[in-house]
């Protein structure tokens, strides 16, 4: 097994704790965004959103079934 050194610790903690900071700073905005847009702004968000998964799900489709269909 392995033995962290202190190296190894405090690059952790700074993982931990960068993750915690950019969690608190992202929830902060996400909330005053919210309040802002409104119902509707997050209702057309929401589909804007969606559509973009969408695209990229055809294109990672049509990427794959393409080469089937070369000859």
């Amino acid at each position: 097994m392995d033995h962290v050194g202190s190296e190894g610790v405090r690059g952790y903690f700074s993982l931990i704790l960068a993750a915690i900071t950019v969690a608190n700073i992202t929830g902060l905005t996400l909330n005053r965004f919210i309040r802002v847009a409104g119902k509707a702004g997050m209702s057309a968000l929401s589909r804007m959103m969606g559509f973009m998964v969408l695209s990229i799900g055809i294109s990672m489709m049509l990427n794959g079934l393409i080469p089937l269909f070369r000859v």
